[in-house]
């Protein structure tokens, strides 16, 4: 589902965050175009559940996880995204829109991952305050870990173990606990 401006003009950051919308379907806005995402699955939602609770008993403050996180791209006003989590190591503030994060986790499925190993991480990369990204797979035990170091990007690609995320430790069992995989 999408849709622009009745004018045929793409949507910008401040009019896709000013409309109601009458679910609560998530949203993303996409090249200026207003995106509706499917809902997640039951495995989904239990690996997201299981990542946060994991980094919420671990992250120390001011570092915090935030679940359905919004992302603005800086200088950018036509993209904005929903990570399905996020660790912010700064105060919220009031602003609608979050400070940038530290790190950013998106829960991929078969028919996500493309997008989202393609578009979302292309964009989570140019975020100056952005140290990691997570691509944790639905499908399999498999998290794709990107980790910024000084002039570059690096991908670890962990199927069991554990890895850290922001000075928490994730445990690909935890991580996957409830999903059969």
């Amino acid at each position: 589902m999408s849709e622009v401006h009745r004018d045929g003009g793409r949507v910008t950051v401040e009019d896709f965050l000013g409309r109601d919308h009458d679910d609560d379907r998530v949203r993303e806005l996409v090249d200026g175009v207003v995106v509706a995402m499917a809902p997640p699955s039951a495995v989904h939602g239990r690996i997201q559940l299981n990542v946060g609770a994991a980094l919420h008993q671990q992250l120390v403050a001011p570092c915090a996880a935030f679940v359905e996180y919004g992302v603005k791209l800086p200088g950018d006003e036509h993209h904005y995204f929903q990570a399905d989590l996020a660790i912010v190591c700064e105060p919220l503030g009031d602003a609608p829109i979050g400070p940038e994060p530290t790190a950013l986790i998106e829960v991929v499925s078969p028919s996500s991952v493309t997008r989202d190993r393609g578009l979302k991480v292309d964009a989570y990369r140019r975020l100056p305050t952005c140290q990691c990204i997570l691509l944790v797979h639905t499908d399999r035990r498999r998290i794709e870990h990107w980790i910024r170091d000084e002039n570059h990007w690096r991908v670890q690609d962990h199927i069991g173990g554990e890895l850290s995320v922001c000075g928490a430790r994730l445990e690909l069992d935890a991580v996957y606990e409830g999903t059969g995989l």
